[in-house]
């Protein structure tokens, strides 16, 4: 810098420092030398802080793959409890209680939605079979079946006309 170093542009509101930074950072300390440095430097972004040092980069990538790696086996394992059909999706809920396993099938409208038809259903829980039927303006049904020994699975095939639909539940 040519002229000392000022902090107003406006000279009467001026305060005159009679030193250079420069020089007096040229004489200063390590410390405060680092301590400047620090002063201007621009922030890391969230990547760069997260993975600063080995341990946490380890530690993110590693917690990375683990919430990956759930994602992708909940979505390949896990039950086909919905299904769309006749612009309608339909969901099968299971529960098992006191040797009965309480089956819910749920209609509800999604896009494209035309009046409902008569929906057959074939509900199976173990070895037991049930057969409803769910009219226009039923929005859901209800079954009870007998089962001594809890099942992991129950299934429900929906038939509208020509278009079918295959769902699968684990039972809670």
């Amino acid at each position: 810098m040519d002229k000392w170093e000022t902090r107003e542009k406006d000279d009467k509101k001026n305060v005159q420092y009679y030193y250079k930074r420069e020089e007096r950072l040229d004489r200063a300390g390590p410390y405060a030398r680092f301590a400047e440095s620090l002063h201007n430097r621009k922030r890391p972004g969230l990547l760069k802080t997260m993975t600063a040092t080995r341990s946490l980069s380890f530690l993110f990538f590693t917690l990375t793959l683990i919430v990956v790696g759930s994602l992708i086996v909940n979505w390949v394992s896990g039950s086909r409890d919905k299904a769309v059909m006749g612009g309608y999706s339909y969901s099968l809920d299971a529960l098992w209680f006191e040797g009965d396993v309480y089956l819910t099938v749920v209609r509800a409208r999604a896009r494209g939605a035309e009046i409902p038809g008569t929906v057959e259903l074939s509900l199976t829980v173990g070895d037991a079979v049930a057969n409803a039927i769910m009219v226009p303006g039923q929005s859901e049904i209800k079954l009870r079946l007998p089962a001594l020994a809890k099942p992991e699975w129950s299934a429900a095939v929906l038939s509208l006309g020509n278009e079918s639909a295959q769902l699968a539940a684990r039972v809670r």
